[in-house]
Parts: C-alpha cells; structure tokens; sequence
C-alpha cells in the first residue's frame, strides 16, 4: 500500500490510491481518527478529502488560482521563529537574514509574518520587572486575591503625575485627505522642551476624588510630608474616618524614615505595596481620564493647564471612581495569570 508518514512535507499533496482508500473506509464507517491511523494521513487531512467528495463527488483538488508562492512552508516557519527570537527586527533586516531559494520582497515578508498572526505595532511601554519585583507582584496579588469590596472600599489611592502643555510621545494620529498635511489642521505644533508642565498629587477612595495638589518643586520627604497633612489626611478622614487604608508606590520620598514615622505617629495603616506596579494601582487610570480631556481643551500656559487638571479632577463623575476599584480582582488574577509580570492595565 502507497502511504506517507507522519513526517510528511507540509503540503505535499495524497496521491489518489490514499484518496480512495479514505473513501472507502469512510463509507465503511470508520471515524477520521480511524482512518488516519490506518492510512498514515493527518486526521485534518482526512477530514477534507472525506468533506470534499462528499459535497462534490470528487476527490481531486480544484484548479488552484494566481501565482504560487515564491516561498515554501518550511521557509515561511523559519522565517517566523526569526522574527520569535528578536522582535525588534523590521522587515528588511528580517529579508536579509532569511535564507530561501528564492528573492522574496520586504512585502512578501511583511505578508507572511501577518499570515502568522505577527503584525508590526507599537510596542507599550512597562516598567522593566526582575526576578525579585516579579515574585513580589506574585505574593502581593495571591494575598489579597481573597480582600472583599468592603475592604477594598478602605483603601485611598495615591499617586503623582505631570502633565505637559504640549504632548511629547510624539505620535499622535489623526484623518487627513491627500495632500493635506502640511494644513494647520493636520500638523502639530511643537516647542522646545515640551513648552512646559504640571505635576500633581492626588489621591481617590471607592466613590470620590480627594484634594488635588500642585507639586511645584522637586517631591523630597519634606514636601511629601505637606502634602499627606495638607491633603491626604483631610482627603482620607473625609472619606472613611478613621477607619482607611493608606497606599502609596514605593518612590524614595515615600519610603523616607521622616515620612513613615509620622504615618506611624498618626496611626495610618499603610498598605504593603509591591515595586514595579502602577498596573495595579487603579489611580493611574485616571491621569489617563484627565488627559484626554485635556486633549480636547485649549492651553497655552501652564496656569491655565493647572486650571484645567482642576476642573477636570473635581468633576470626575464617582462611578468613574467605582468602576476603576471594582476593577482590583481583576488586576490580581492578571498578575497570577502572568506569574508576576506584564498586564494589559
């Protein structure tokens, strides 16, 4: 009996005997995995010869049209565990490392990685995890994995963040016609040095927003200190009484022995933090909320864009707040899910 093996050529095409035989014992009753067993043909393959003369009576493949591919099935998955192995490559460096027998274009290229589900994006931006902030992510998610909303609701948010005049992630996308580019309407203006910034301070229970506070120097234990008297413990005791939970990163000004002697004095129960993990802190979303407002709003100056932070921040509707720490189980079954690492928040 004419056979092949289960090492086959990908795509080498069954001779018709093996198509009979298939049918044959197809009709007799057999199930594919039968079949395949019995005829040395992949199951899948079985399964469509049995599917094509079924529907149309015949076994040999239809006329196939265009032109064949330039490369084969071996080369296309050597091309694809190049691109695996350095996913900075682009397209031509990845053309001139692989190694065919034809001369295939960077377009062709760019084909075949799509056709493998490997399409060029922009990568995001993460803080860079070790061995050690990985394990305690890990610890940190599968021990409260388990808090319930009530406790969850204790905790107040903190966080800081600075906004700039003019955007520096130098992307931004917009619609535009051919020959429209160089339009005021389709070009961004740019400045020196970003044409200057806003840092603020601002901390959020399960339901509102606290004091927003402006960071106009360099945050050392000093100004920290201000601020959690100024405005994290009026925020908190507005928000839960005494009876809150108290979180913060691991920045070095948090950290100071100043700063943790006077949350101890003031009988804060702080929340043991991870490093390496604002995906886990539901505040950050909303430094993304108030910057696309932003967006949408005229600013010049750094008065008027401290003005708008403001506005904003104050008027953040509560069940935005909600919605962001009901999101917290989420969050840690994500860490559990990446052994500690990367999330999508």
């Amino acid at each position: 009996m004419h056979s092949y093996n289960n090492g086959m050529a990908r795509g080498k095409p069954t001779c018709l005997y093996n198509k009979g035989e298939v049918i044959a014992l197809r009709k007799m009753g057999m199930s594919f995995r039968v079949i395949s067993r019995q005829v040395k043909l992949p199951k899948s393959t079985v399964k469509d010869i049995c599917t094509r003369y079924f529907n149309t009576g015949a076994v040999e493949c239809m006329p196939h049209t265009g032109r064949p591919k330039m490369t084969s099935h071996r080369e296309d998955r050597a091309l694809v565990r190049i691109s695996l192995k350095n996913r900075l490559l682009t397209a031509p460096l990845l053309k001139q490392v692989w190694d065919t027998s034809s001369t295939p274009s960077t377009t062709t290229v760019k084909r075949r990685l799509r056709s493998a589900g490997l399409n060029g994006r922009i990568a995001r931006r993460k803080p860079l995890l070790s061995t050690k902030h990985r394990q305690a992510r890990l610890e940190f998610a599968k021990g409260h994995i388990n808090w319930s909303a009530d406790e969850w609701k204790k905790v107040v948010w903190s966080d800081e963040s600075k906004f700039n005049i003019f955007s520096s992630d130098g992307r931004t996308y917009i619609r535009r016609r051919v020959g429209e580019e160089l339009t005021d309407e389709c070009v961004i203006g740019t400045v020196k040095h970003g044409g200057g910034n806003v840092m603020v301070w601002g901390c959020m229970c399960s339901d509102e927003v606290g004091i927003l506070v402006r960071v106009t120097e360099r945050m050392n234990s000093t100004g920290y200190l201000n601020v959690l008297s100024d405005a994290m413990l009026p925020s908190a005791w507005s928000f839960r009484g005494l009876d809150f939970t108290f979180q913060h990163d691991n920045a070095p000004c948090h950290k100071a022995a100043a700063v943790t002697e006077w949350l101890a004095e003031q009988n804060v129960s702080v929340l043991n933090w991870p490093p390496q993990s604002p995906d886990l802190n539901p505040i950050e979303h909303l430094w993304e909320y108030i910057q696309c407002r932003l967006n949408m709003l005229p600013t010049t100056t750094t008065s008027t864009l401290w003005e708008n932070i403001r506005r904003i921040w104050n008027s953040i509707p509560p069940d935005v707040v909600t919605k962001l720490v009901e999101s917290m189980p989420s969050r840690l079954r994500a860490v559990i899910k990446a052994k500690g690492g990367h999330t999508k928040y």
